[in-house]
């Protein structure tokens, strides 16, 4: 079994690093090219990217772990940021993608900081985006290094997993850029969507059917199947977190300059929505049947791999080929974002003689820099926690973006004063109150309150200083 596993991921990892070369010859040298294909992405190409690149090992591995140790009450609120990010989405994504387009837009940087005529605001959302994607691209390395090594009985450590990961994908997003990128979501994407139903029918056969799965698990826990009282806030502060996410995440925003048309971009919500649905769906009947027929003490991440060695042995090869796929479907975007962040946010304000070859050329020394940053993290005992907690704690920071976005959208007559003052305030609370340095306001979660000082000074700012 295990040699069947080690051939499986080199044919992969191939397959990805062909894929990478072969775009190669088809990109044009130039910045806009390998960071947003030249903004010529298909409605159909563009919602697959972006459902592959939302649902990640985080989905995968961490939703069905998350509802077998905390019920199915959460899959309201996972099904809530599902459509309710696809409906901001279809509120901004239009008006990113008008901007984008007319003036060649590539961060969320470009277009804040041109808005609001401020160099020091392009430094802000740079840094801000750069901090909030490292935890949740760290959890895909995570997250695949945890399974394989389950899967293999430890026979491939988690350090060689998580160092293999980090190379082939350098490898091919650095040769095929977004194009790449866009052919490996895809095929990848298709493969963890049909390896997420197997997973589904798995649970229902081994739990006997899905009746008496859903009763055994209400019998054995109940208290899983009920809203506690102190679960409100957690509750409206993970919905709220992910459905504003949905736009802010730098890999996702950077998706809405990505299309070919603005009518393409409301069909990709669309292809989103359904698919998001279909997947939560049969990731909450996995993880709650689970409940009736596994006891997994200690790690919920791995209790999928657990139960396919278990259950379903022969068809483990194919589960760690698809968390494979899951994983690295985003962190190949988050890549990517990163290091034009790093070389239009950070280097070029200082450097603005670059051409757009020698721009693409820093990126990509940039992402390979970043790849060897991020496996190192992935090796600390500390980054090896829960990947759903690890991941809300970088797109709730990216939702302090979300205030300041209002500006360029919908409120034009918003100046930079109250976008640096939101933008500061909001991001330092959250990280000093999320490690415990400061209290949170009103009993409120470190996420809601944050937001609720990122917004308040805003809107106080903003008619101070209105003219």
């Amino acid at each position: 079994m295990n040699a069947l596993i080690i051939g499986s991921l080199l044919f992969y990892a191939l397959v990805t690093a062909a894929l990478g070369l072969w775009t190669r010859g088809r990109n044009e040298d130039t910045s806009e090219d390998y960071y947003v294909a030249s903004r010529s992405v298909s409605w159909l190409h563009l919602g697959l990217t972006v459902t592959a690149t939302w649902f990640s090992t985080f989905s995968f591995l961490g939703a069905p772990g998350f509802f077998f140790t905390k019920g199915v009450k959460w899959y309201v609120s996972f099904t809530f940021y599902t459509f309710g990010g696809v409906v901001l989405f279809w509120f901004f994504s239009r008006k990113i993608w008008l901007m984008g387009r007319g003036k060649n837009y590539i961060t969320p940087a470009d277009l804040l900081a041109d808005f609001y005529n401020s160099v020091l605001i392009r430094y802000l959302v740079g840094i801000v985006s750069l901090i909030a994607l490292v935890p949740y691209a760290l959890i895909q390395l995570v997250g695949i290094g945890k399974a394989v090594e389950v899967a293999t009985n430890n026979f491939i450590s988690y350090e060689t997993v998580v160092i293999s990961t980090g190379v082939v994908t350098a490898f091919y997003v650095f040769t095929g850029g977004v194009r790449a990128v866009l052919w490996t979501d895809i095929i990848q994407g298709i493969l963890f969507a049909f390896v997420i139903v197997v997973a589904m029918g798995i649970a229902v056969y081994a739990a006997g059917g899905l009746s008496s799965g859903f009763a055994a698990a209400v019998e054995k826990r109940p208290e899983l199947f009920v809203f506690a009282e102190g679960d409100f806030l957690n509750t409206v502060s993970f919905m709220a977190t992910w459905t504003i996410g949905f736009i802010t995440l730098p890999h996702l925003w950077q998706r809405s300059y990505m299309a070919d048309s603005a009518d393409g971009l409301i069909k990709s919500g669309i292809v989103v929505a359904f698919g998001g649905l279909l997947m939560i769906t049969a990731l909450m009947v996995t993880g709650v049947l689970c409940i009736s027929f596994m006891d997994v003490a200690g790690d919920s991440d791995k209790l999928i791999v657990t139960m396919f060695s278990e259950h379903c042995p022969y068809a483990v090869p194919l589960l760690i080929l698809a968390v494979f796929a899951s994983g690295m479907s985003t962190v190949d975007s988050q890549l990517l974002t990163a290091s034009s962040i790093f070389v239009r946010d950070i280097v070029k304000p200082l450097k603005s003689s670059l051409d757009t070859r020698t721009e693409r050329l820093l990126g990509q020394y940039f992402l390979v820099g970043l790849i060897a940053v991020l496996v190192v993290l992935a090796l600390l005992p500390d980054a090896q926690g829960p990947i759903i907690a690890l991941a809300t704690k970088g797109t709730a920071l990216a939702v302090m973006l979300f205030i300041p976005l209002l500006g360029p959208t919908y409120l034009p007559a918003a100046n930079k004063v109250s976008a640096v003052g939101a933008l500061t305030l909001g991001s330092l609370y959250y990280v000093l109150a999320d490690i415990g340095y400061v209290d949170t306001a009103f009993g409120l979660t470190s996420f809601l309150s944050a937001l609720l000082l990122n917004t308040v000074v805003f809107f106080f700012l903003y008619f101070c200083t209105k003219k």
